[in-house]
């Protein structure tokens, strides 16, 4: 296993178990890349937390977190999982009932599959009662969520992204089959791997009890209630403003894919050929976000709305800041106002990564200062507290801040940096880079368009009110010009040599973004890269998807914007 672990150990009353138990975790850690061990004292009384502080200055990746009283498994599961510093986490239990071998194996399976799932391998260990009590509460979970498991209740190993994302209702001791059955419901991947059960040395367990045996029968009662009701609570219909646009184009037919209804409210300035036809579920509008009546209209019966339409690429403000404030802002409120009185329960708006405008930290993060640099992205910034704003239990709202999209759509885009880069290869075999030391976040359109479809299917309370960067690959735009340039002589070697000038610019923005947040509340990594979107294009080209790549306006926002004469 050459990936980094956190394993937390919870501690309560535990003073004669706990320094066993961390010396088996850090014997079977030995040799990992990385590890940590988060030891949480959970308001203990007999000493446990003094010695948890002694084998912290003592023993190298060991730290402590104290709870000022007892406040069980679950919320010091919580703290630790929300402390955690490694790309997986587990738990190992302080009473030492888990031994050094039986936490080595577990650890080995890490990334087999996306979650590990350890079961009893020598069931007879244990107490008579507590046999019964696994196997009735095993066989019952797998009846109740068609599963298949031989333990619901071990130490899981999870992505800690992952872990994070799965939302938990008890705090009690059955949070841990809470958590595995939503993660198999998500499609998670795992595998079984059987652990030693060890008698503890000293005292008794404290996880069978009449109280936590309820708990466990409430929590089982609950999540099956909300699973089951999900099918009837689950979002069905979605209008996407803008559906039609770059991003649209691609986004559309996943949500069709997916068995989403959806309707595409658009002005269809770049041509009314790039959605599927003839599909039942798909319902094309034209018109303006900014009809009131329309918007009253389009909404009826949506239960989702994913807000890409706007008027995009800095430039594009040039033409007439009037007519760009009165779409990209003045018309905002008025859509999410709609929106909520229709209905709907979650909206999904498209910002952009751009509001940071110049900046030079390292890792700009989601709450970093909005620096805007134009309008454009002004107004961006300036929509996200109106929608924070309209946040409730019943309407579910959440603000995307894209990277600069890359990447092969129906309605293509040749003014985006990647985009006009492989054109050029392309077409000229030439790339005039304009700047060179501006760094750009990018993203592949596939990706983005993905993450949307998540979000329509994500735990509200995952989600509600938040905010999250999405980028994967942060470079220089000189850096993407060589990229480009070698992908492109890869895919086309007929093309070769490409020349590559640098010219001035007076487009500034330079930021590199952490897309660390979304990752770790979300589990959402993109899967694709720059060159990846280069070898679509590529492809594109080569196919003739791609008429008069250099003249024709339906691949340039400020053509088209001004050949439409929109007041």
């Amino acid at each position: 296993m050459d990936v980094g672990i956190t394993v937390f150990v919870p501690a309560y009353n535990e003073v004669a178990n706990l320094q066993g138990a961390v010396e088996d975790v850090l014997a079977a850690v030995t040799g990992l890349r990385e590890y940590e061990v988060i030891i949480v004292d959970d308001g203990s009384t007999d000493g446990t937390g003094d010695l948890a502080d002694r084998l912290a200055r003592t023993r190298p990746g060991v730290r402590v977190i104290h709870q000022p009283t007892n406040l069980g498994l679950a919320v010091g599961y919580q703290t630790a999982l929300e402390a955690a510093r490694m790309p997986f986490f587990t738990f190992v239990p302080g009473d030492r009932e888990v031994s050094a071998e039986s936490i080595r194996g577990i650890l080995s399976a890490v990334g087999s599959a996306d979650v590990v799932v350890p079961y009893h391998a020598n069931p007879g260990a244990r107490p008579w009662y507590r046999r019964l009590l696994t196997r009735g509460s095993t066989a019952l979970m797998n009846l109740l969520f068609g599963q298949k498991l031989r333990y619901y209740q071990g130490p899981c190993v999870y992505p800690t992204g992952l872990a994070r994302s799965l939302p938990t209702t008890t705090r009690g001791f059955f949070f841990l089959a809470e958590m595995l059955i939503q993660a198999l419901r998500r499609g998670c991947s795992f595998v079984e791997v059987g652990l030693v059960h060890q008698e503890r040395a000293h005292g008794r367990s404290k996880a069978v009890t009449l109280r936590n045996a309820a708990r466990a029968l409430t929590t089982v009662a609950r999540l099956w209630w909300r699973l089951r009701a999900r099918v009837n609570a689950e979002i069905k219909s979605v209008l996407v403003t803008g559906g039609a646009g770059y991003v649209g184009a691609v986004l559309v037919p996943k949500l069709l894919a997916a068995g989403y209804r959806v309707a595409v409210l658009d002005l269809y300035l770049f041509g009314d050929d790039v959605l599927p036809k003839g599909n039942p579920a798909l319902a094309e509008i034209r018109g303006d976000v900014r009809d009131a009546d329309l918007l009253r209209a389009s909404l009826r019966g949506m239960d989702a709305v994913i807000h890409l339409a706007c008027i995009s690429n800095d430039p594009s403000f040039e033409l007439d800041p009037g007519l760009s404030r009165s779409i990209n802002y003045d018309a905002f409120e008025p859509l999410v106002a709609v929106s909520r009185q229709a209905g709907v329960r979650r909206f999904i708006y498209a910002s952009t990564s751009s509001v940071y405008g110049v900046s030079n930290q390292p890792n700009v993060t989601e709450d970093h200062p909005l620096v805007p640099l134009t309008d454009y992205n002004k107004y961006k910034g300036m929509c996200e507290p109106i929608l924070a704003r309209y946040q409730s239990d019943g309407f579910t709202t959440v603000t995307i801040r894209p990277a600069t999209v890359c990447g092969y759509s129906p309605r293509l885009r040749l003014d985006l940096t990647v985009n006009i880069l492989t054109s050029l290869a392309v077409n000229t075999r030439r790339i005039t880079i304009f700047g060179g030391t501006q760094k750009r976040p990018n993203i592949h359109i596939e990706d983005i368009a993905d993450l949307y479809v998540d979000l329509l299917a994500m735990p509200a309370p995952l989600i509600a009110g938040q905010i999250f960067n999405c980028g994967y690959e942060n470079h220089t735009v000189r850096e993407l010009g060589e990229m480009v340039r070698r992908s492109v002589v890869q895919e086309m070697p007929a093309l070769a040599p490409i020349e590559v000038t640098t010219s001035p610019s007076n487009d500034l923005r330079s930021y590199h973004i952490s897309s660390e947040k979304i990752a770790r509340e979300l589990g959402f990594k993109p899967k694709r890269t720059v060159e990846d979107a280069v070898v679509d294009l590529c492809r594109a080209f080569r196919a003739g998807k791609v008429p008069d790549p250099l003249t024709a306006i339906r691949y340039y926002n400020v053509k088209a914007v001004q050949a439409a004469k929109l007041a």
